[in-house]
């Protein structure tokens, strides 16, 4: 092939095309909002109420000083007796935050949960 050939297939082959891209699909509606995630002391403690609930039985206490806490923590309240025993991973979830004491209610070593924060005035 000589030099003024070789020039020319260059010339018709080019680097790239003159067609232009298919063209991108519009979606034609709008996702639906994500609703956002329920806070709330209750909700956050449902989230974890069976991690920091220990093994319970009815009528094992009658007293808050029935009850203690154990566990990496102290997140888990269940008898006083059974608490030295609780071992648990070592976490930090948001649920924890909501966790006020943990007492007998109804016979039950459990926790209360603290109220949800007052807006700020």
């Amino acid at each position: 092939m000589t030099w003024p050939a070789f020039l020319l297939v260059l010339s018709t082959v080019g680097c790239g095309s003159n067609r232009s891209a298919p063209p991108v699909p519009v979606p034609t509606s709008v996702p639906a909002p994500v609703p956002a995630p329920d806070l709330s002391p209750a909700a956050l403690y449902a989230d974890c109420a069976l991690l920091v609930e220990g093994p319970q039985a009815d009528a094992e206490c009658t007293t808050d000083a029935d009850c203690g806490r154990g566990g990496c923590g102290n997140v888990v309240c269940t008898t006083a007796v059974a608490a030295t025993d609780v071992m648990t991973t070592c976490e930090d979830r948001p649920c924890f935050a909501v966790l006020d004491a943990c007492g007998c209610h109804d016979g039950r070593c459990t926790w209360t949960v603290r109220p949800p924060a007052s807006p700020a005035p």
